[in-house]
């Protein structure tokens, strides 16, 4: 499991600096809404809230960054 926490973490990390920045998070992650036949589009700015809430919950000291530490804890 460890591995592929990693690998989420590098796929995230644009530019491969051990940090991944909410740019990157929002450009990077994937939010796919189950509904009764499938899964919906969201609207962009709907998509980002949820995107910047979740960035938020993994950054935990709050620093504007996310380390791969922060992000296996998550």
């Amino acid at each position: 499991a460890r591995a592929g926490v990693s690998a989420d973490f590098a796929r995230l990390d644009g530019d491969h600096d051990a940090r991944i920045t909410l740019t990157e998070f929002v450009r990077a992650a994937d939010v796919k809404v189950s509904v009764e036949h499938g899964v919906a589009a969201l609207p962009a700015d709907l998509r980002v809230r949820i995107l910047r809430a979740e960035f938020e919950r993994l950054d935990a000291d709050r620093n504007g960054v996310v380390v791969l530490s922060e992000y296996r804890r998550a």
